[in-house]
């Protein structure tokens, strides 16, 4: 049975990339609330996300048709497909002991902590913190360039194939407004 996914051309990761953008620069200007540096934080890690996937989707499943995309996408962690993925497409492991490795996990353990979350309660006078993103500019300025960071890292060190080099992709570096987005073609990609 064949799996049609209709909107995997749409530019998710620019979008939720735009958003965060939206918001980082708007604390920048002024005091927001922690709901706005929630949203970096969240829009962030779905950006990442959907690159990732799109990478298994158009990339890895065309070169390994024999892997199942499909289970991978649905039961692999987000940082297990970053890993995963890259050494299949590439044959080079991803640095895991690297500070893009690092701000992933750091990022995705945020986004866990505030999708995930549960009541607790913080002892300010035993020196307990609120989430550090949260108060801290350059922590949450360092989750929001993980995105950019990442994006590079796989299309220039680890050599992710990406437009317009690999023309029939929309796998491109979406966080630079001077590279052009590939045209959005055909709707739906067909997974096994």
């Amino acid at each position: 049975m064949q799996i049609k996914l209709l909107s995997i051309n749409f530019p998710y990761e620019k979008m939720y990339h735009e958003i965060a953008r939206r918001f980082f620069e708007g604390i920048q200007q002024s005091n927001y609330h922690r709901d706005e540096r929630a949203a970096i934080v969240i829009m962030s890690q779905l950006s990442l996300e959907v690159f990732i996937n799109r990478i298994g989707i158009e990339i890895l499943a065309e070169k390994e048709p024999n892997f199942d995309i499909k289970k991978s996408l649905e039961s692999d962690s987000f940082l297990n497909k970053f890993s995963l993925y890259t050494e299949k497409i590439t044959g080079k492991s991803f640095d895991k002991s690297g500070k893009i490795w690092f701000d992933l996990k750091e990022l995705n353990k945020d986004r866990n902590q505030l999708i995930h979350a549960k009541p607790y309660t913080i002892d300010f006078q035993q020196g307990g913190q609120a989430p550090l993103f949260f108060n801290d500019n350059k922590k949450l300025k360092r989750r929001f360039d993980t995105v950019s960071n990442t994006v590079k890292y796989l299309i220039n060190n680890l050599g992710i194939p990406s437009y317009p080099t690999k023309p029939n992709t929309r796998v491109y570096d979406y966080t630079d407004k001077n590279v052009q987005a590939p045209p959005i073609g055909k709707l739906g990609k067909k997974l096994p």
